[in-house]
């Protein structure tokens, strides 16, 4: 049988393994996004600056927004880091008390 203790390092070690798998999905999508942005306002393409509200936005706008989009992104990449390497430590702390 196994104990309460047991089931709940598994868990935790589980957690820590979810925490830093959706981190690395995080950057990578993240990276991709960037490099999109990166494209598409060094082309300057009309269709986008119709898909963005039919030419009323000018391309300064556009900036502003990726700028508080990458921002508010990042504060959540770094949350998750911080839940990550926390659940990693506990899992670990947990794992040596079980000794």
């Amino acid at each position: 049988m196994e104990l309460p203790h047991d089931i709940l390092t598994g868990r935790v070690k589980a957690a820590a393994g979810a925490a830093w798998w959706t981190l690395l999905i995080m950057v990578i999508l993240l990276t991709l996004s960037w490099l999109g942005v990166l494209f598409i306002t060094s082309h300057r393409p009309e269709w986008a600056s119709q898909l963005w509200g039919g030419g009323k936005i000018d391309w300064d706008q556009v900036h502003v927004m990726y700028l508080w989009f990458f921002g508010a992104m990042k504060m959540i990449l770094w949350i998750v880091f911080i839940l990550a390497v926390w659940l990693s430590i506990w899992g670990c702390k947990l794992r040596r008390l079980g000794r």
